[in-house]
C-alpha cells in the first residue's frame, strides 16, 4: 500500500476512488431473481490494505479457476510419462508413469529395455550432458536399440499435452480459412 501511495504521489493521482461520477449499474431484468456478486466493468475503491488484498484474492481466484478449466487432468499421462525421461524431473525413471500412455497407444515397453536406456540416460548427465526437453532425450534413444522406447518418446513429443496447443491450432486455421475465402 505505501508503494501504491508513493506511486500516486509521484504520478499526482489523489485519490483511490475510481467510482466517483460513474453511473449506477442496474441488473438486467433477466437476471431479477439472481444474486449477482459482481458485474463487469464494476470499479471497487481501494482504501486500505484490506480493500487492496480483496480485490488481489479476486483476481487469483479468477486465475485458478481458469487455469483448473483449460488445463484438465492428465487422461493418458502424457505429462507424467514425459517427466520419466527428464534427468532433472523429480519423477524421473519412474515406471508405473508410462503403463497409461503404453497401454492407451499400444505400445509394449520391456522393463529390460526400459533399464537400460535410464541407466544409459544417468551415465550421460554424470558425464555433464544436459537434457533440457524430450528432443534431447530422443536423439540418444537409437531406434534399433529401444524400438519402443523411441515410439512412445516419438508419441509423448508429437502430442499436444494440454488442450490448449489444439484450440490455438484451430483458432488459427479458422482466421486463414475465413481470410482465403473472404
Amino acid at each position: 500500500m505505501k508503494l501504491t501511495e508513493e506511486l500516486m504521489q509521484k504520478n499526482e493521482i489523489t485519490s483511490w476512488d475510481i467510482t466517483s461520477g460513474t453511473r449506477v449499474r442496474k441488473v438486467p431484468a433477466r437476471l431479477a431473481g439472481s444474486v449477482v456478486t459482481t458485474s463487469l466493468g464494476k470499479a471497487t475503491s481501494v482504501r486500505n490494505d484490506d480493500d487492496l488484498r480483496h480485490i488481489w484474492n479476486d483476481i487469483l481466484d479468477r486465475q485458478l479457476t481458469e487455469l483448473d478449466n483449460r488445463f484438465q487432468e492428465d487422461q493418458y499421462g502424457i505429462m507424467r510419462a514425459a517427466a520419466t525421461f527428464l534427468p532433472q524431473s523429480k519423477t524421473f525413471a519412474e515406471k508405473d508413469s508410462l503403463r497409461a500412455p503404453c497401454d492407451h497407444f499400444h505400445i509394449s515397453v520391456e522393463d529390460a529395455e526400459l533399464t537400460v536406456f535410464i541407466e544409459q540416460l544417468r551415465r550421460k548427465v554424470a558425464n555433464s550432458l544436459e537434457f533440457p526437453s524430450l528432443m534431447e532425450v530422443l536423439d540418444i534413444c537409437a531406434p534399433d536399440i529401444f524400438p519402443n522406447l523411441h515410439k512412445l518418446l516419438q508419441v509423448i513429443i508429437t502430442l499436444p499435452m494440454t488442450s490448449c496447443s489444439v484450440e490455438r491450432l484451430f483458432s488459427t486455421a479458422a482466421k486463414h480459412t475465413h481470410y482465403y475465402m473472404s
